[in-house]
C-alpha cells in the first residue's frame, strides 16, 4: 500500500539534487501518476486564491525547454510539456551533466543542461510527441530588451514563448496579478503593470548550440512578488517569473497521483521542518558515554546540535532534546582567527576554557568582527552549562532525512495523525 493514500498531490524539494526532489516525487506519484507540468501549475494557480500556497511558492515543473537551430538554420526554442528526453530522472541528470566546451576537461557551462543534436532533431520532428516550436526572432520582436525586460499583458500577447511555456490559462493567471497590482495601488509606470518576467536564454551561447550541443533545461515558475522593476522602468508591481531551471538552482516538484488536484497540493516533507518536534523519533541505540555538547534553542526548546568535525561552523541541526540546563562558571570566548564571514572554530578551544562540571555550552552573542593583534577575527561569547539530555529519542541527521523517502513518509504519516 502506498504511503499517505488520502493525499493525492504533494510537493518535494531539494536545494541541489534531483534525486530527493524529482526522484521522490516520481515514487510518490507511482506508475499511474505524474509530475506536474508548467501549464498544469499555471491552471491550478488560476483557480486558486492569489494568497494561497501555490502562488506563494516557486515550483519546478516537468516541462522542458530546448534552444538550438532548426534544420534550416533558424534559431528556435522547443517547449515540451511532459514529453521528451528530459522525462524521467535519468534523462534529467544526463542533460544537466557538467560539460566542457574548451576541450580541457574542466566544466565551463553555467549550470544549464544540454542534449545532443540528434535528440534535438527528434524533438523538432515530433518523435517524442507534441511540442511547441517558437522562432527566437518572434520573441525578440516583443521587447525592447528581450529576456531581461518583464512583460505587461499587452507585451505578453505579442510574445509567443509565454503562451508556449504557461499553457492555455496563462492570461487568466496574469490578469489576477494585474488586478491585484491595481487594487493595492502599487506605483507601476506605463499604461499597464509588468506582471511576468519571462527569463530565458540570455546566457545561451550561440556558438555552443551551433557546434552540436543544444541547450536543455526544465521550466520553473516563481512565487508572487512585489517587484521594484528598476531595470525595465516598470515601477512597482505584483509579478511572477517563468524561467529555465539551472543545475545549481533549488528544485521543488509537484507529484500528482491519479485523481489528484494540484490546487490541493500538500507541502510535503518541507512541512516537517516547520517544527522541530515533528522530527523526533525513538532512538534504538543505548545511551552514550556523554560528551561536550553545543546546545541551541529550536522552537523555544533546548537541543544538542549534531557534532561537527574539526575546525568548522556549527551544524545548526538538532539531535537530542535537553531536559535540564544549569549555567555554571564564568563566560568563555570563541575567537575565530582569519575569519570575517564564516564562524569556524574548533570545539577543543572551547573545552579548554570550560569549568570541570560543564558538559555543554551555547553562544550568548552573535559573532562580531574584531581585530585580534594584527589579524581579523570573529568573536563570540559562550555560556557554559551542565545539561541532562533525553537519549531515548533523537532527530535523524539532516542528510539522512533528506535522502530517505520512507523516513519522510513515516514522519508525515505521524504528523497527519496528530492533525
Amino acid at each position: 500500500m502506498s504511503a499517505l493514500p488520502h493525499i493525492r498531490s504533494m510537493a518535494f524539494f531539494d536545494s541541489l539534487k534531483f534525486g530527493p526532489s524529482y526522484g521522490f516525487a516520481q515514487k510518490f506519484a507511482g506508475e499511474e501518476g505524474h509530475i506536474a507540468t508548467l501549464p498544469e501549475i499555471i491552471s491550478a494557480r488560476a483557480k486558486s486564491p492569489e494568497a494561497g500556497y501555490l502562488w506563494r511558492n516557486w515550483f519546478t515543473s516537468s516541462s522542458s525547454e530546448y534552444f538550438g537551430f532548426s534544420k534550416g538554420g533558424v534559431p528556435i526554442i522547443i517547449v515540451a510539456h511532459g514529453v521528451g528526453p528530459m522525462v524521467g530522472l535519468t534523462g534529467i541528470e544526463a542533460a544537466y551533466e557538467p560539460r566542457s566546451f574548451r576541450g580541457d576537461g574542466r566544466p565551463d557551462d553555467h549550470g544549464e543542461g544540454h542534449i545532443s543534436l540528434d535528440e534535438f532533431r527528434l524533438l523538432e520532428g515530433g518523435h517524442y510527441g507534441d511540442v511547441i516550436i517558437v522562432e527566437v526572432d518572434k520573441v525578440l520582436a516583443a521587447y525592447e530588451v528581450p529576456f531581461i525586460e518583464a512583460a505587461t499583458l499587452t507585451q505578453a500577447d505579442r510574445d509567443p514563448l509565454i503562451a508556449a511555456r504557461m499553457g492555455k490559462d496563462w492570461r487568466k493567471a496574469l490578469e489576477m496579478l494585474e488586478l491585484r497590482t491595481l487594487d493595492e495601488g502599487l506605483a507601476y509606470t506605463g499604461l499597464r503593470p509588468k506582471v511576468v518576467d519571462s527569463g530565458g536564454p540570455s546566457h545561451y551561447w550561440i556558438d555552443v548550440a551551433r557546434e552540436g550541443w543544444p541547450f536543455a533545461q526544465l521550466l520553473a515558475v516563481g512565487q508572487t512578488m512585489e517587484s521594484h522593476r528598476s531595470r525595465d522602468d516598470g515601477g512597482i508591481t505584483l509579478s511572477i517569473d517563468v524561467h529555465c531551471n539551472d543545475r545549481t538552482d533549488g528544485k521543488r516538484f509537484i507529484s500528482v497521483r491519479p485523481g489528484g488536484r494540484i490546487q490541493r497540493t500538500h507541502q510535503g516533507p518541507a512541512k516537517l521542518r516547520k517544527h522541530v518536534q515533528n522530527l523526533l523519533m525513538p532512538n534504538p541505540l543505548p545511551p552514550g558515554d556523554g560528551g561536550f555538547f553545543c546546545v541551541k534553542q529550536f522552537d523555544n526548546q533546548w537541543f544538542t546540535q549534531t557534532p561537527k568535525n574539526g575546525c568548522a561552523m556549527d551544524t545548526g541541526w538538532p539531535e537530542y532534546p535537553v531536559t535540564d540546563l544549569e549555567v555554571v562558571g564564568a563566560l568563555g570566548k570563541i575567537v575565530a582567527l582569519d575569519e570575517t564571514m564564516f564562524f569556524r572554530y574548533d570545539v577543543d578551544d572551547v573545552l579548554r576554557q570550560a569549568p570541570p562540571e560543564a558538559n555543554a555550552y551555547y553562544k550568548s552573542s552573535e559573532p562580531k568582527r574584531e581585530q585580534v593583534g594584527d589579524q581579523d577575527a570573529l568573536v563570540a561569547e559562550v555560556v557554559f552549562c551542565r545539561v541532562e539530555i533525553d537519549e531515548s529519542q533523537k532527530i535523524p541527521a539532516e542528510d539522512v532525512l533528506d535522502t530517505d523517502y520512507d523516513l519522510q513518509m513515516e514522519l508525515l504519516e505521524r504528523l497527519e495523525q496528530k492533525a
